[in-house]
């Protein structure tokens, strides 16, 4: 049974016609294996620290679509091209525990929605659980947060068509309707803890949007888009919508909107460069008082994409502007895009349909910039719904290191496996007859090692305390695999420093 289904047929058939002009990192030890070029434009400075950064690209201009994570260096962590095309790769914490979270399904390419799951791996990579809405056992792409109050639930939202008559905003009677909901649902039962309808609290005037389907030759309405919800410590929820260009502050109780920021009838009014458009990952920064997006502004005149933090006086009603975040380079995003406070303090930016992501001191001091797949790949040849980051993610593989082997170089590998500190490669005459004849630090994500000419070769790897956490199959001069006794060690042998050092 497939896990992942396939990415949709349109968008490959495009990947498939189109001239490509992005850069891709290729592997001798992976073959199969075809990650989009990490490319830093500006170099790390004062007050940056090392991690790893998410991403999930996808669109025309990218070969192999799948979840993809690189150090600030460029080089690939992991990636896996069986999960196929996913949004919104991240590093969440459940109950105590760092886990990989990210959405897989099919993109509906006449509204622009997911119909798909959210997935939970652990640190071997292994999925531990798949969830969705009550709403047919799916849920949309805009979102899959473990909110920080919790620890414990999942915020997903989901599309639900209902037949209405749409002949006084100009559509059919018997037309359909998009209408959007978000449910929280707890993990461990799958029971939900909250849900909110967005046609119950808002006018369906003040946020539709029509779209046709040549196919059907009928018109439907999309109602609302949630692209993103968040929740705080006093049980509320901030919830942007994509369409009305506002968020809510969402009462977890009643479901009642406390407060509107932005679009038609807001709650507040606005400071110098304090308003919005098209934004996107909405999140609390400090309580509900102090909020963050990226915003697009792709349709107001602006000539640049941004990330914004906002102070809201809810005595005065006044939104402010704190920091503003600009990229490397002016443009603008048509759709997606992120902006995260980091625990560390910084703030990481991804550009939606543009692949660029980097980040800032809080006060809005760019310290990083890079791309993915090309610098001049703009205007959705390479698009990435949000650009995240982690300090904290450790990865055990439940695989064997790869290598590939020549005769007098080795090529070795393991995909997502953060700690390999270094390779030791081991030769000779015969496959089960191998000794040591060299130790290299890891160099990337494949370390090219050269030796003495030999028959057969494997690779050990080793920690940075000198425990052996795998080795690879045995191969001879023509990578022609002879021996199947690779090795890994499991994830429930590995806890704090390993002091065994042989397999």
């Amino acid at each position: 049974m497939q896990l992942f289904p396939s990415p949709p047929l349109a968008l490959l058939a495009l990947s498939a016609t189109v001239a490509r002009a992005q850069e891709l990192l290729s592997f001798r030890s992976r073959p199969d294996l075809q990650p989009l070029k990490w490319i830093v434009a500006k170099e790390p400075t004062e007050n940056y620290h090392d991690g790893y950064y998410m991403t999930c690209p996808w669109s025309t201009d990218v070969p192999q679509p799948a979840p993809a994570i690189y150090t600030s260096k460029g080089d690939l962590v992991w990636t896996d091209p069986e999960v196929g095309m996913c949004f919104d790769l991240d590093v969440q914490n459940l109950n105590g525990t760092d886990v990989l979270t990210f959405w897989n399904g099919t993109v509906n390419p006449f509204s622009r929605y997911g119909i798909g799951q959210a997935y939970i791996m652990d640190s071997t990579y292994a999925v531990t659980h798949v969830l969705a809405t009550t709403f047919n056992d799916t849920c949309d792409l805009h979102e899959f947060t473990i909110p920080k109050a919790t620890n414990s639930t999942a915020l997903l939202p989901v599309y639900w068509p209902v037949q209405a008559d749409l002949s006084d905003y100009g559509g059919t009677e018997d037309g359909w309707v998009l209408y959007n909901f978000f449910q929280e649902i707890d993990i461990a039962t799958g029971e939900i803890v909250f849900e909110w309808n967005s046609s119950e609290h808002v006018p369906f005037s003040e946020s539709y949007t029509t779209a046709a389907n040549s196919t059907t030759a009928y018109y439907a309405w999309d109602y609302f888009r949630i692209n993103s919800i968040d929740k705080d410590t006093s049980g509320n929820y901030l919830v942007s919508s994509g369409h009305t260009q506002a968020l809510y502050y969402i009462d977890g109780t009643d479901g009642e909107i406390i407060w509107k920021l932005g679009g038609k009838n807001s709650s507040f009014t606005f400071g110098l460069n304090a308003t919005f458009y098209g934004q996107q990952d909405a999140r609390f920064v400090d309580g509900p008082t102090v909020v963050s997006m990226h915003v697009g502004e792709a349709t107001t005149g602006q000539t640049t994409e941004r990330g914004l933090s906002l102070l809201l006086n809810t005595t005065t009603m006044e939104a402010t502007m704190l920091v503003e975040f600009l990229p490397l380079t002016p443009y603008t995003s048509t759709s997606q895009g992120s902006l995260r406070y980091d625990p560390d303090g910084n703030v990481v930016f991804g550009g939606g349909t543009n692949p660029w992501i980097s980040e800032y001191l809080p006060n809005g001091t760019m310290i990083y910039s890079a791309a993915l797949g090309g610098e001049g790949l703009v205007d959705s040849l390479i698009e990435n719904y949000r650009s995240l980051k982690t300090t904290t993610w450790i990865g055990y593989p439940q695989t064997a290191p790869d290598i590939a082997f020549n005769g007098s170089t080795v090529w070795a590998s393991w995909n997502g496996a953060t700690e390999v500190a270094e390779w030791e490669i081991l030769t000779g005459a015969h496959p089960s007859i191998l000794r040591p004849v060299a130790v290299v630090p890891k160099d990337g994500f494949e370390t090219e090692i050269t030796i003495d000419s030999a028959k057969y070769a494997r690779a050990r790897a080793y920690d940075a305390w000198g425990a052996v956490l795998g080795q690879s199959h045995v191969l001879d001069a023509n990578s022609t695999i002879v021996s199947t006794d690779g090795q890994y060690r499991k994830r429930s042998e590995i806890d704090g420093r390993v002091v065994q050092n042989s397999l």
